[in-house]
């Protein structure tokens, strides 16, 4: 179809209105699902660097930059020219994740975090400088994620008095149903770097469809800081010598499916989207409790 039979002025309201009403059912749905039940006080920081081995952090960037690789490929669709469909993407990123900081500002359990709005930045600013300079994304953000199986060991509290299980508590923390594991699951979930090989070093004798990703990931997360907490003033503790809490990084393979040739525009579209996920691949894992594990197919 010749360009000049688009109708790019349609295209840009749809993109406005969906949006617009994407934006409004998000941060509304959230604040009665979650902020409301909790009580409000001033607005207020809350430092939380560290907690959860800064799981929550990789993935505030990675969101932030999915947000902007498709509102900006949406822009895009609707005709607008590239300096400003890059603009608009990284804004209005921006607004939709930072609208749950302010939201976390005025909430008395927590409170706006440096920490998370400098991980939007990075994230933001990763697509931003890649596609204005290059572009292209030649380093791009992925998330893997795969389900824990839990143990069902009885943990006693230090009196005796209550006991608990890993299983319970991760139950407690992240969830019971798979939506809920995939979206707060630290222990589950990998973030990842892909770097686009061939584009870095233009030499052909690199295939074009293959990438390498460096992930990060935790394992053994019952607590913010440490495995302990307190139920009914009853402090209980899971082993760190059964259990270790512990970082990894992964050196592995990826599928650049952004290279994959295809005239079928729908089927260009599923294969963009499938492309902010890291897919089972070979990989080589550091673990910081001194340990070192290959993998035929990474999962987590």
């Amino acid at each position: 179809m010749p360009s000049d039979t688009i109708d790019f002025d349609k295209r840009k309201q749809i993109l406005t209105l969906g949006t617009i009403g994407l934006y409004s059912a998000a941060s509304t749905g959230l604040y009665f699902a979650w902020y409301k039940q909790y009580d409000q006080e001033a607005f207020h920081f809350f430092n939380d660097w560290g907690e959860w081995n800064n799981m929550d952090k990789a993935g505030h960037s990675y969101a932030t930059y999915t947000q902007v690789l498709l509102l900006h490929k949406g822009a895009q669709w609707a005709g607008y020219e590239n300096q400003k469909a890059l603009n608009m993407s990284v804004l209005g990123a921006l607004i939709f994740q930072n609208t749950f900081e302010i939201m976390d500002g005025f909430s008395r359990g927590w409170g706006f975090s440096l920490g998370d709005f400098t991980a939007n930045i990075f994230g933001a600013s990763s697509f931003y400088f890649q596609q204005k300079y290059w572009g292209e994304q030649k380093v791009k953000f992925k998330f893997s994620y795969a389900p824990v199986e839990y143990s069902s060991e009885l943990l006693s509290s230090e009196s005796g008095l209550f006991s608990t299980s890993p299983k319970a508590r991760a139950e407690a923390l992240y969830g019971k149903n798979p939506l809920e594991r995939l979206l707060k699951d630290y222990n589950g979930q990998t973030y990842w770097l892909s770097f686009d090989i061939r584009s870095i070093i233009d030499k052909e004798i690199w295939p074009s469809w293959m990438n390498l990703a460096i992930g990060y990931g935790s394992e053994n997360i019952y607590g913010a800081n440490n495995n302990s907490w307190e139920i009914n003033d009853e402090r209980t503790v899971i082993s760190e010598a059964k259990y270790p809490r512990y970082k990894k990084f992964v050196l592995a393979l990826d599928y650049n499916l952004g290279k994959i040739r295809t005239k079928n525009k729908f089927s260009r579209t599923i294969l963009d989207l499938l492309d902010v996920l890291k897919w089972p691949a070979p990989a080589i894992e550091y673990r910081t409790n001194n340990t070192w594990h290959f993998s035929l197919l990474f999962l987590h």
